[in-house]
Parts: C-alpha cells; structure tokens; sequence
C-alpha cells in the first residue's frame, strides 16, 4: 500500500464513504466527480484503493423486484481511511468500517439517495447512519435506518426506508417501541410505493 497526498475531494469522498457505510461508482460520480469524467473517477478510487484508504468489491447486478439493476463496484472505506479523516471529522463514532452485508445493499443504495432526498429538503439538519449510531445511543429499541439529530448530537427522528411489506400491527409495533426511547420524537417512513 502505497501513501497518497489527499485532496479536499479525496477527504469528502472519506467522509461520505464514512457517513454512507456504502457507495456505488455511480453514486460517488453523481457526488465527488460531477465535473470530471468517470475515468478520471475510476483513476483517482484506483489510487485510493491502492493506498488502502478505500476498498471495493465487485457486484455486478442485483436482483430488485425480479428485475436485475447493473451495480458494478461498490466502495467502502478502510480503517486506514478512517484513520486518515478522525483528525477533522468530528462526527467518527466507529474506528472501523462496517461490514458490506450483499443481503441489504440495494436497501442501503437506496437509502443514500433517500438521506440525500432528506438534507436537500431540511439543509441545516444533520443525519447519521443508523449502522453508525452508537449502542449506548439506541436503548431498547430497533436501530433506526437513519437518524436526524438535534443540536445535542441526540436522535430526534428517525428514518425508515420500508421496500418490503409490513402489516399494520407490525408498523405499530415499531412506533410502539420507538415511544420508549424518550428522544425519538417521529418516525418518517420511506415507502416504495403507496400499496
């Protein structure tokens, strides 16, 4: 592994690849490459990988819906590249990287456009990854998909991103163990469709 000069993009992409715990190559051009081409991209998570900041791996397609979605490579960061965003990224609740889980990757593709969704639409708020919110944090209820955190650093809603179906008393169910945790003050469900 070779040692590598990060730039300010290299340290947001860090960051996001931190906050997000998962990226396609897709979703890092949209969001760290907009204004280069998608070698330059590829070049650059070459150099990333190489220094051992990233890691990918290779999914091809998912199968969503009974319909395969081309995926291609998904990015994640490293201890090292943790280590290397600790210093200036305050909000580094994990010294280690979470674990890609295949089950639950076109659920957590998702929900980094639906959490994008949510700051474009509230921009001062602040959002964490339910896979990042620290145990103590949670008490007795179901880690959250999402959280939006209020001036304290404490979970005062929390997010859902539901692509399967529930019955209505499981859905009460949840609400009725989100009430136990005092700071959890609403609950947005994000729905694949309306049935």
């Amino acid at each position: 592994m070779g040692n590598i000069q990060l730039t300010s993009r290299d340290i947001g992409l860090l960051q996001d690849l931190y906050q997000q715990c998962v990226l396609s190559f897709r979703q890092i051009c949209g969001r760290h490459f907009s204004n280069v081409g998608r070698t330059a991209a590829s070049e650059r998570l070459k150099a990333l990988k190489n220094s051992g900041m990233v890691q990918y791996f290779y999914v091809g397609n998912l199968i969503y819906k009974l319909q395969p979605h081309r995926v291609g490579h998904v990015y994640m960061i490293t201890k090292k590249g943790i280590q290397a965003i600790a210093p200036i990224f305050k909000d580094c609740f994990r010294s280690s990287p979470i674990p890609l889980n295949t089950t639950s990757l076109p659920h957590d593709l998702l929900l980094t456009e639906v959490m994008s969704a949510v700051k474009k639409r509230f921009p001062k708020s602040k959002l964490l990854h339910g896979n990042l919110i620290p145990d103590d944090m949670l008490g007795n209820i179901k880690r959250p998909d999402a959280v939006m955190l209020d001036r304290n650093s404490q979970p005062v809603v929390a997010l859902e991103l539901e692509l399967t179906r529930k019955t209505g008393f499981r859905y009460r169910e949840i609400v009725d163990r989100y009430s136990t945790r005092s700071s959890i003050k609403s609950i947005i469900y994000f729905l694949e469709d309306e049935s």
